[in-house]
C-alpha cells in the first residue's frame, strides 16, 4: 500500500493537470470575465472580484510559495500568506499557462525531496497548526476549493465545464 506522502504526490499532480486541462475549455476572451456579483453572489471575504486568470495565478503562486516555505522553515514557524508575488506578477504579464506548468513541475521535484523531518515539522498558517504533511493537504484543499470556483465561473459563463469524475485520467497512472 502506498504511503500517505506517495498518495498526496499522485493526487496533487493529477489535480494540477485536471485544473490545467479545464483551461483548455475556456475561450481566451473569458479568462478575464467575472460573473455578475450581487448580495447573494460574492467571491469571499478577502477578495470581492476575481477572474479565472486571477484565480489560477493565485493558486499557482500560493503553491509555489508554500512548497518552498515548508521545505525551508524551522520547526514551529508561522508561514505568512500571500503567495510568491514575483511569480504572480510574471504570470499576469505573460503567458501564464506554460509558467504554471513549469512552476508545478518545479514544485513536484522539490516535494519529492521532502524528508520525514520536513513532513513532520510543525507549521502555523493563518492560525492553523499542522505538520508539513498537513500543510501539503491544505494546499491540495486550496486548489480543490478554487477549482470549484473556476467550475462555477465556467458554468455561469456558458463554457463547457468538465465532469471531474468522467474526465480521462491525467498524467499519473
Amino acid at each position: 500500500m502506498k504511503s500517505e506522502f506517495e498518495r498526496f504526490q499522485i493526487m496533487f499532480n493529477d489535480l494540477f493537470w485536471f485544473t490545467d486541462r479545464c483551461l483548455d475549455r475556456i475561450p481566451p476572451d473569458k479568462l478575464d470575465w467575472v460573473p455578475e456579483l450581487g448580495e447573494r453572489v460574492q467571491y469571499g471575504d478577502r477578495v470581492l472580484i476575481a477572474s479565472i486568470r486571477n484565480l489560477y495565478i493565485h493558486i499557482i503562486s500560493s503553491e509555489y510559495d508554500w512548497v518552498r516555505k515548508v521545505r525551508d522553515c524551522d520547526d514551529d514557524t508561522q508561514i505568512p500568506p500571500g503567495g510568491d508575488r514575483d511569480l504572480a506578477k510574471r504570470m499576469s504579464e505573460g503567458d501564464f499557462r506554460p509558467m504554471s506548468q513549469d512552476a508545478h513541475n518545479s514544485n513536484m521535484e522539490i516535494v519529492k525531496g521532502y524528508t520525514d523531518e520536513i513532513l513532520e515539522k510543525s507549521v502555523r498558517y493563518e492560525g492553523w497548526m499542522c505538520s508539513g504533511m498537513g500543510l501539503l493537504w491544505g494546499m491540495y484543499s486550496h486548489r480543490a476549493y478554487h477549482l470549484g470556483n473556476i467550475d462555477l465561473y465556467m458554468r455561469q459563463g456558458d463554457m463547457n465545464a468538465p465532469d471531474f469524475f468522467t474526465m480521462e485520467p491525467t498524467m499519473m497512472a
